[in-house]
């Protein structure tokens, strides 16, 4: 995924931190869904995805932790 995409998403999504003189946000931050930690769209963003979802909310979180985000909601059967 590409670090701009994650950006927007985290632009458009997140809590804003600055805005310039229009009210447009140019930097904010949002959490990550697996260790509850500060992601900034100002950060290196090559590890971060996000997923929007059906009722258009977004979940970010560190690729480290995508297996803490969604082991409660993946439930495989095995035969």
């Amino acid at each position: 995924m590409a670090d701009s995409e994650v950006k927007k998403m985290i632009l458009k999504f997140g809590k804003c931190t600055e805005s310039d003189a229009r009210g447009r946000t140019i930097s904010a931050h949002t959490t990550c869904a697996g260790c509850g930690k500060r992601i900034k769209s100002g950060d290196d963003l090559s590890k971060v995805h996000f997923s929007l979802t059906k009722r258009k909310t977004c979940v970010f979180w560190h690729e480290k932790c995508g297996k803490d985000v969604w082991s409660g909601l993946i439930h495989v059967e095995r035969e």
